[in-house]
Parts: structure tokens; sequence; C-alpha cells
């Protein structure tokens, strides 16, 4: 089945959607670096669903399938889950962690080519920063991660540089920052700064 599937995605998904991002929609990619095998992408400025969409036409033009973290309800609606989990999703219990890493752990062990999305802000809305839940899995993975951003006035998906995680998050985050900075949101009033949110400890929720 995960032959079928990596078929229709290369063959027949993937060269229709570079097709109407491109040729379409006017939408270009940025990058310089070489990606690697296994990474966390990390998507920000995050201010709405598009931004997802416009990252997974980049995933398109290198023809590598992106997985994401979506709640473990979802599955229960029968045939949307199945659609879900036929495109990447990987389904989390949100208030148990540790379950949810040893979940995506499994997921990246299982697969060859593995690319997490992750937007660290966490959500759609303006927040003051990023959550550590990607750095922890990142860690726990021994996965670089890569920034990525759709910058909507010019049309263009930027792919930095991949970094691999430390025990300093903040620098980290800081090797990331002036990449993403430079990316203007969908709704620029929405984007969160780059930099750490507050936490009580890394057992805080992945995602």
């Amino acid at each position: 089945m995960q032959q079928i599937n990596a078929w229709i995605f290369t063959n027949i998904v993937a060269p229709v959607v570079v097709f109407i991002t491109e040729r379409i929609l006017g939408w270009r990619t940025v990058s310089e670096h070489e990606v690697p095998r296994k990474f966390l992408l990390l998507t920000e400025p995050h201010t709405s669903n598009y931004d997802l969409l416009v990252v997974f036409y980049w995933s398109c033009k290198i023809r590598r399938r992106i997985y994401y973290v979506i709640k473990e309800e979802t599955r229960q609606w029968f045939l949307v889950g199945r659609f879900l989990q036929w495109t990447g999703a990987i389904f989390i219990d949100r208030e148990k962690p540790m379950t949810a890493l040893k979940r995506i752990l499994r997921a990246a062990r299982a697969h060859e080519d593995f690319i997490l999305l992750v937007a660290p802000s966490g959500t759609r809305a303006y927040t003051p920063g990023w959550k550590p839940g990607f750095h922890f899995i990142a860690r726990k993975a021994k996965m670089p991660f890569v920034p990525a951003g759709a910058d909507f006035p010019t049309k263009q998906v930027h792919i930095g540089a991949p970094v691999m995680p430390t025990k300093d998050i903040e620098a980290d985050i800081a090797q990331m920052r002036p990449m993403l900075e430079k990316i203007t949101a969908r709704h620029p009033e929405k984007a969160s700064p780059i930099q750490l949110q507050p936490v009580e400890s890394e057992t805080a929720p992945l995602v």
C-alpha cells in the first residue's frame, strides 16, 4: 500500500499541484540548501491555512511527502480519518505528550524519507512565541529541523539551512531568526515573534 501511495503522489498528485501553484497561482520556491532525508520542517510565520498549502507545494516540487500531527479525535470520522492518514496525518493525543512522541518516532523509523511539518507557534493567531515541542521532538528523534516560510508579497516559499538541535534551544532559534524575519505573512498582524514561549517543563504539549 505504501508503494502505491508513493507512486500516486510522485506521478499524479505532485505534478498537478506544482503546475497549478506555479503556472496559475504564480508561486516559486527559493532554496540554496540540500535538505536531509529526515527532518522537521518548521513553518513560520503561520497565520493562515494557506501557509501550509504553499509549503505542501514545495514538497511536491521535490517529490517528497510531508507528514503532520493531528488530534486523535479526527481519526473517528471514518472517511475523513482515512483520507487524512493517506495524506500523511499522524494522530496524537495532545494530553499525552510522551505517547505522542513515541508515535512520531515510530513513523520516522518506518520511512526512509520523513518530513514532519510543525508550526512552532502552534496556532494561526498571535502568540508571544514558539512552543518548545518542535525542539523536544528533534532532539529525541536525532533529526535536524529546517525553517520554511511563505512570503506572500513575492509569492516565494523560502527554505532555510538545516539546523541540528543542541541543548540550547534559544541559540538554535537564533540561527533561524535572520531568514524567517525577512518573510511577510499573509496576515502580518498575527505573526508570532521568533522566540521561545515561557514553559514549565519539556513535557508541555508537543504542538
